[in-house]
């Protein structure tokens, strides 16, 4: 036997646990009751955690507008992830020198745009 398989079966197999308690946390999450939670927050949040990323791409993180007092029943955890896949993806798939907008969309007021790379 290779004495290098027994680290590498150790590595997948804790590879396959980590997987496993990502399910069950996610498993849980879909069960936990909604509450209200501050959109602003969540959004406010996410820029503040993103804006040194978008700086290392020389990407322009702009926010316009935050849906000031708007609150919709969901996770926390939820609403978070849903925000930072999607600003966090507009930030990856803008290019250097680029600029992504959060704001208020004009033709269909009051709604959000979320991300809106340029």
């Amino acid at each position: 036997m290779n004495t290098g398989e027994a680290p590498v079966a150790e590595e997948v197999a804790a590879v396959i646990a980590a997987a496993r308690e990502s399910v069950r946390k996610k498993q849980r999450g879909l069960q936990a009751p909604l509450t209200p939670v501050s959109v602003e927050a969540v959004v406010l949040n996410i820029v503040d955690r993103l804006s040194t990323q978008a700086e290392e791409k020389q990407i322009e993180l702009k926010m316009d507008y935050v849906p000031r007092g708007l609150t919709v029943m969901a996770t926390e955890d939820g609403l978070h992830s849903i925000f930072l896949n999607l600003i966090g993806n507009a930030i990856k798939y803008t290019l250097p020198g680029g600029r992504v907008e959060l704001g208020e969309n004009p033709r269909q007021p009051p709604s959000f745009v979320l991300a809106h790379p340029t």
